[in-house]
């Protein structure tokens, strides 16, 4: 799995363009993308999450980031990018069942919603269709 964060500036935005932008509002990783913006929707930030085929690296990851953005036909420029290859990251074997449903949650193991806070180990609340907050007990 890759998260790909593309930072940019938009072209003169259609109305049928800025709707599309506003529609895809959030924080999340999808795999369709999704874009926080400044209020006047000139700068943005382009989240993605793109599943990793064998032998992929970063610049397959980045090029289909760019084809997922690509797909709200608006014209952009790119200032940066980031890619994270989630294979890459490393999570303890001996670790609290707390650190394991946030590890669990960065794979996207747990789904929002699955799991309701609880004192011993936390949990995920969905707050929004597309953003969750992460409950975790204060040890």
């Amino acid at each position: 799995m890759f998260r790909v964060i593309i930072s940019g500036t938009f072209g003169a935005l259609t109305d049928s363009g800025r709707d599309a932008i506003l529609a895809a509002d959030g924080i999340a990783f999808t795999e369709a993308g999704t874009f926080t913006h400044d209020g006047s929707l000139s700068a943005f930030t382009f989240r993605c999450r793109l599943p990793a085929g064998p032998g992929e690296g970063e610049n397959e990851a980045t090029g289909r980031a760019i084809a997922a953005l690509d797909a709200y036909g608006q014209r952009y420029r790119i200032l940066r990018t980031a890619v994270t290859d989630m294979r890459d990251i490393k999570t303890g074997g001996d670790a609290s069942p707390g650190r394991r449903l946030v590890d669990q949650a960065l794979s996207g193991v747990v789904e929002v919603g699955d799991h309701r806070p609880n004192a011993a180990v936390g949990g995920l609340v969905q707050r929004e269709e597309n953003t969750c907050l992460l409950v975790l007990p204060l040890l």
